[in-house]
């Protein structure tokens, strides 16, 4: 057989006798097809995967021509893969026996067997073996689109749990100095993985050093705080205690006898990949729905034989017990999915501003299967495909509950057998039915009998029994709607000594309604209006304000700020409409409506009283904007803040006081703010929509959520326009220059500077020009100008000087030395440098020293002191992954490479570019494809990247 190679440069053959593919389009082509083997390739894909968005008009019939090309040269080698027109696309067959990926993959799996099995010596054998098949990146030589960027991804995800259980396989045979080793490496490529942690602490232990193993953990709980808001997860913290325990002297062992600090600790098998286990809570006192579970039982015994994934989609009317049905039966059946199972609530039929679109849930399935934010690709396509590439081969249960259409739940279907997909939703999804296969299982209302037995369930035999005539009327009220039986029940319940009959009496009594389900036989609407007329006046309030939050879900410290209640009362109130079952606090802290209840808020709220509506939306944006203000502060302390309005006395500001925890505060309520400065703007109220735009700047920013910040600034520049300050339009275009130019869209960036400029000028506001001046020197750095760099940069400098403004004279200084090593004038870049560090120490700016930093490596790199040059870097890194500024992290990375390279420690050199890639592409910038051309070239060993840069002067 022809071998099939792409673990590095694609191949075809032996190397004595390779196959010549052809163009680089036509290699792409070949790489599609390998990549999706054994499953259609549609020419639509292939065509997006050539050309992206933007195909030519002739983009059709070279897709074909190229198709042809291949099959002509395939046809003539009978060993050869073979590919055929199949399903309005393209198939190709191959045999396993040729492909360097399946066999990695057969020796992977192979070796994590035998570390499951207890022979580590082996193991490491087998995972040794798959790693030496890699030749580099994956199709190395290939150029890659969407798709193919997504399937390199999730190959080197596979390389990485490799690597990771050669490195337990040495740590288990005694080599804890190479498993250290390997989790630093793997750290360095993927450096938010927690088993990587434990890894290496365990390893430290292992090899005697409790001070490396306690230090390894304060690095793990440093950068997962900073970058994702987090603290170690349990079996993190249980390690540290641990090494604690034992690193004082001698401890008890696991079979009673004695364990010395320097004593390997009995292994601890890591999991090769996280385990997501999302469900909901249970519920309880489940009733009914008997023949629903036996057809998903008869559905999951058909999953697990399948040669497909497996969809079921239930559905019916809004409150009928979809999700109580599908979250029981996952619970039930949770042990047959040892991979894991996984949660999303999509907000189909909530407000439009809520639903959870296909980016995010596919970023919050991504988090839970392990991939850190700096690995997620740009695109929701090419998130689909490391998705499914993650899923393969893995037994997962996935619930996608309360979907509004088809649409919506395809991005997020996986791709391969062993998974079962249970889809809940009023539509009944007859796209999903009809084009994939899906098992339709509608929902009607509940029986009498296990309406019944839902209500003896939530309140005890003994009283139904007692009352079964008022059960029997409860149940008539209700029409066999669970919501609406829940929610009387859960009054029932906090009322133990009211007598049933009285509680249908009131029922009874109550105006019917029009129904708010989608079924008009089912009046749910006057359940919930007797419901909500019996809870006291500060719950019946709070109820209806909760509508106008716009946000999925709400904190405490809102609400308490929205009601004008301090927040224990607040707690108490929401805890009266938790009780009734009229609001969920689905996370601790956290609360949220079903949308059906959220639609009978809205009404409740449109009827009552517009000035305390205004009012609460007041405080509300008061707290989020007070709050945000506090964040940004630790955040940015250089960054002038503007005057704020004060805050009413009933509005509650959040007590924030690490730079730590205000990026987990923004990653927190990020999808609220940005539906506040947009509910700021419809609400007619510039001034706070202005402001709460400006809280977000540096979070934008540093996180790289640049599109928000563009659509946050937009609102900010108009809300300016109608107050008429043209400071904070030039403020406005400034940031809109600023997000343009992280979106790689110099054009638009240069027109809002412009803009900016102009007012500026005719202001006379010298320190605003400065900063302009300084942003443009970045961007004219960026185009490859240096010498228009140096200019703005220094035009900055005296502008700065003139205004007597400190922290920005430090940060100009740093840009002329910056501009002059760009120039190649590295003298004079230590001089300004110096004295940058100097001012920018003084004044406590950190992102200005960790600039100055990295400015000093370069030039101390271009002198010849590498070994300088690799210490000014790692500082400027560490200070930049300090402030979780992404962007600043991955340029600091491509600079630490060339020194690496430069000093002949290429290992080092390929580590940092590529964790300076993964940044890149997973923030969407395009300097990505510069990195990822960087590496092929070390990769292939075609010509020194080191050379390249000096005969290209950089």
């Amino acid at each position: 057989m022809v071998r099939v190679a792409v673990l590095g440069p694609l191949e075809l053959g032996e190397p004595d006798s390779r196959l010549a593919v052809g163009s680089p389009k036509q290699r792409t082509t070949l790489a599609l097809l390998i990549a999706r083997a054994g499953t259609v390739v549609s020419i639509e894909e292939l065509i997006a995967e050539l050309w992206g968005e933007r195909p030519p008009r002739s983009a059709l019939a070279n897709a074909r021509m190229y198709v042809a090309n291949l099959r002509r040269l395939l046809a003539a080698h009978d060993d050869a893969p073979q590919v055929r027109k199949a399903g309005g696309g393209y198939l190709l067959t191959l045999d396993d026996q040729a492909y360097d990926l399946r066999q990695f993959r057969d020796l992977a799996r192979r070796g994590r067997a035998l570390l499951d099995d207890g022979d580590a010596t082996e193991a490491g054998r087998q995972c040794r073996q798959a790693i030496d098949l890699w030749r580099g990146r994956p199709l190395a030589d290939v150029p890659t689109g969407e798709l193919l960027d997504a399937w390199v991804l999730g190959v080197e995800q596979e390389h990485l749990r490799v690597v990771h259980c050669q490195a337990e396989a040495m740590l288990r045979s005694g080599r804890a100095d190479r498993a250290v080793d390997l989790a630093r490496e793997l750290l360095v490529r993927d450096p938010l993985r927690e088993p990587t942690y434990e890894l290496l602490m365990r390893a430290h232990h292992a090899g005697g050093d409790v001070a490396a193993a306690l230090a390894a953990y304060d690095s793990a709980r440093r950068r997962l705080g900073s970058e994702l808001g987090i603290e170690p997860g349990p079996a993190l913290r249980e390690l540290r205690h641990v090494v604690l325990d034992r690193g004082g002297g001698r401890a008890a062992g696991p079979d009673g006898g004695a364990v010395t600090a320097g004593s390997p600790p009995a292994p601890e098998p890591v999991p090769e990949r996280a385990v997501p286990r999302q469900l909901p809570a249970d519920i309880p006192a489940f009733a009914g729905r008997a023949r629903h579970l036996d057809r998903l039982g008869a559905l999951l015994h058909r999953a697990t034989a399948a040669e497909v994934p497996v969809t079921v989609v239930v559905t019916g009317p809004a409150g009928v017990g979809k999700t109580a049905l599908a979250v029981h039966w996952a619970h039930r059946v949770a042990d047959r999915f040892p991979d894991g199972q996984l949660y999303v609530d999509l907000r189909g039929f909530g407000p439009e501003r809520t639903r959870t679109g296909p980016a995010e849930a596919l970023r919050g399935l991504l988090d839970a299967l392990g991939v850190p934010p700096h690995r997620l690709p740009r695109t929701v396509q090419a998130q689909v495909g490391l998705y499914r590439s993650l899923l393969a081969g893995r037994r997962v249960l996935l619930v996608l509950d309360n979907a509004r259409d088809a649409e919506q739940v395809r991005p997020l279907l996986p791709g391969s057998a062993g998974a079962l997909t249970v889809v809940t939703s009023r539509d009944q999804m007859y796209g999903l039915v009809t084009k994939e296969a899906a098992e339709p299982l509608p929902l009607a209302l509940m029986s009498p009998p296990e309406a019944r037995e839902l209500l003896s369930g939530r309140l005890g035999t003994t009283r139904t029994r007692a009352a079964a005539e008022a059960v029997d009327e409860i149940v008539t009220s209700c029409v066999g709607l669970p919501l609406a039986l829940a929610v009387v029940a859960a009054r029932a319940a906090i009322e133990p000594d009211v007598p049933l009959p009285r509680l249908a009496a009131d029922l009874r009594r109550t105006r019917r309604l029009d129904a708010l389900a989608p079924d008009r036989t089912v009046d749910v609407r006057s359940t919930l209006s007797w419901s909500h007329h019996l809870l006291d006046e500060p719950a019946t309030r709070l109820f209806s304000l909760l509508a106008a939050h716009p946000g999925p879900d709400v904190s405490l410290p809102a609400v308490a700020s929205l009601a004008g209640l301090p927040p224990a009362r607040a707690r108490q109130v929401l805890a009266d409409l938790v009780s009734v079952n009229l609001l969920a606090e689905h996370r601790p802290g956290r609360f949220q409506f079903h949308d059906l209840l959220r639609e009978y808020a809205v009404e409740r709220l449109d009827e009552g009283d517009p000035a305390d509506r205004a009012a609460a939306l007041r405080r509300l944006l008061d707290h989020y904007l007070h709050t945000a203000c506090r964040a940004e502060r630790l955040l940015n302390p250089v960054r002038k803040p503007p005057a704020l309005p004060p805050p009413s006395p009933e509005v509650t500001v959040e007590a924030i006081d690490s730079a730590e925890a205000a990026l987990a505060w923004f990653t927190r309520e990020r999808a609220g703010l940005v539906a506040m400065v947009a509910e700021a703007d419809r609400a007619g109220l510039p001034e706070r929509t202005w402001l709460l735009a400006w809280t977000l700047s540096s979070f934008f920013d540093t996180r790289a959520y640049w599109a928000d910040w563009q659509r946050a600034q937009q609102l900010a520049l108009s809300a300016a326009r109608t107050t008429g300050d043209p400071g904070r339009q030039a403020d406005a275009h400034r940031c809109l220059a600023r997000a343009g130019v992280r979106l790689a869209r110099p054009d638009e960036a240069h027109d809002h500077y412009a803009q900016a400029q102009r007012i500026y000028q005719e202001m006379g506001e010298l320190p605003g020009q400065a900063v302009v001046e300084l942003n443009l020197s970045l961007l004219a750095e960026q185009q490859d100008h240096p010498r228009e760099a140096l200019d703005h940069a220094r035009r900055a400098l005296e502008l700065f000087r003139r205004a007597g403004d400190r922290p920005g004279e430090g940060r100009a200084l740093n840009g002329v030395g910056w501009c002059h090593a760009r120039l190649g004038e590295h003298e004079h870049t230590l001089r300004h440098c110096a004295e940058a560090l100097a001012v920018l120490g003084a004044v406590g700016d950190r992102a200005g020293q960790a600039a100055a930093w990295d400015s000093l490596g370069y030039a101390r790199r271009h002198l010849g002191d590498h070994d300088e040059a690799v210490a000014c870097h790692q500082r400027s890194l560490a200070i930049y992954r300090e402030l979780g500024h992404r962007y600043w992290e991955a340029s600091v990375l491509i600079h630490l490479g060339e020194a690496y390279l430069d000093g002949g420690d290429e290992p080092a050199a390929r580590a940092a570019w590529r964790g300076a890639h993964d940044i890149l592409v997973a923030i969407g910038h395009g300097e990505a494809e510069q990195v990822r051309a960087r590496l092929d070239r070390l990769a292939s060993a075609v010509e020194p990247v080191a050379a390249v840069d000096r005969r290209e002067g950089r």
